[in-house]
């Protein structure tokens, strides 16, 4: 499960980074679909399993241990998004505003891109608690009988 939670989190930035720096070449091209096909497939694997139920189930059908860790994952991938949006608002407002010395620090200049951020905004507030989860608490103990 950790793998199917992190594979996504990597694939997707990756897919869409190769996607969008290189339209003209065919084979980058595929390369970058192929990579964001991957984090779509293993995000429908993630959708069913334990670890999403307990992050996107109603609250009448989760325990008290189950909300504990809901909660916990809540604010650990909270934490973890908006460090990320502060790192990414910080490198857009110096690459906006060192573009003339700097040309090469690359910023969203069309539809296609900012699409790619949205989707990738998507992905990462759906799947960050999910992976939380996942790497901090691991899988339920089997119950013998």
């Amino acid at each position: 499960m950790r793998a199917l939670t992190t594979v996504p989190l990597l694939a997707y930035p990756a897919g869409c980074i190769i996607r969008l720096n290189a339209p003209e070449a065919v084979i980058a091209d595929i390369a970058g679909f192929a990579l964001i096909l991957l984090a779509l497939f293993c995000v429908a694997l993630v959708v069913p399993s334990y670890f999403q139920r307990i992050v996107g189930d109603e609250k009448q059908n989760l325990d008290e241990f189950e909300m504990d860790l809901r909660r916990r994952a809540y604010t650990a991938a909270y934490q973890g998004f908006s460090a990320l949006t502060l790192i990414f608002v910080m490198y857009f407002g110096i690459a906006a505003d060192a573009q003339e010395k700097l040309p090469w620090l690359w910023t969203p200049s069309n539809f296609d891109h900012w699409n790619a951020i949205f989707w990738g905004g998507f992905l990462y507030t759906v799947l960050l608690p999910t992976a939380w989860i996942a790497w901090f608490v691991g899988a339920p103990a089997q119950e013998e009988e």
